[in-house]
C-alpha cells in the first residue's frame, strides 16, 4: 500500500499484486522451477482486488498522480506535505528519529485544496488516529472496502487511505463494484 502512496513510477514485478513471494529467494534468475513460476490458480484473489483499487485510487487521486517533489510548502492554502503523529500533530524532529516510533500520516495536498491521508501503524497495536478537521468537510474511506471508523482503533500492521471530501458531496473514490470492472 506505500508503495501505491510513493511518488515517481512504482516498480511491481508480475505476480506481486496477488503475493508472489519466490520464498525469500534473492536469485530468482537462477531459478526454473516453482519458486519463480507465477501460480495463477492458487493466487490470493483478494490481495489482487486491493492492489487494482490502490492502482484506481493512485489514478484519480491528483496528488498521488503528482510527480513534483513534496516540499510542504503550501499551495493555495494547503500544504503538498504534512507528516502528522497519531494524535494530529506535526511530527518533531524527535519523533523522526525515535526507533520506538512506528505510526504516522503522511497527509497529502493537491492544488484543487483536495487532501488524501495515508494513515500508517506499523505499531503490532491498534491505535486510534486523529486527523486534521476543516470546516465543512469529513473523512471517508478513500478505498470502498477499507471499513474504517477513525473512532476506533485501527488494527496493528496495517495502511488506510482516507480522502477529506466536502460534507454535503461525498462519494467513495473508488469502490469496490469498480474493481471488477
Amino acid at each position: 500500500a506505500t508503495l501505491f502512496a510513493s511518488r515517481g513510477t512504482i516498480m511491481l514485478t508480475a505476480g506481486d499484486e496477488f503475493g508472489r513471494t519466490q520464498q525469500g529467494n534473492n536469485n530468482a534468475y537462477a531459478q526454473d522451477n516453482a519458486i519463480t513460476w507465477l501460480d495463477w490458480a492458487g493466487r490470493d484473489q483478494a490481495l489482487e482486488r486491493y492492489a487494482s483499487a490502490l492502482g484506481m485510487l493512485r489514478r484519480t487521486i491528483p496528488a498521488l498522480a503528482d510527480t513534483h517533489f513534496l516540499t510542504g510548502e503550501p499551495a493555495d492554502g494547503i500544504p503538498d506535505v504534512a507528516w502528522l503523529a497519531e494524535t494530529d500533530m506535526p511530527l518533531a524532529e524527535t519523533n523522526w528519529n525515535d526507533p520506538a516510533r512506528h505510526r504516522l500520516v503522511m497527509l497529502l495536498g493537491d492544488a484543487g485544496g483536495g487532501r488524501l491521508a495515508v494513515i500508517i501503524n506499523g505499531d503490532r497495536r491498534q491505535c486510534v488516529f486523529t486527523l486534521p478537521e476543516r470546516e465543512g468537510f469529513r473523512w471517508q474511506p478513500a478505498i470502498e472496502t477499507q471499513a474504517i471508523d477513525l473512532a476506533r482503533p485501527l488494527p496493528g500492521r496495517s495502511v488506510h487511505f482516507m480522502a477529506e471530501h466536502r460534507t454535503e458531496k461525498w462519494q467513495p473514490v473508488f469502490g469496490q463494484s469498480d474493481a471488477k470492472k
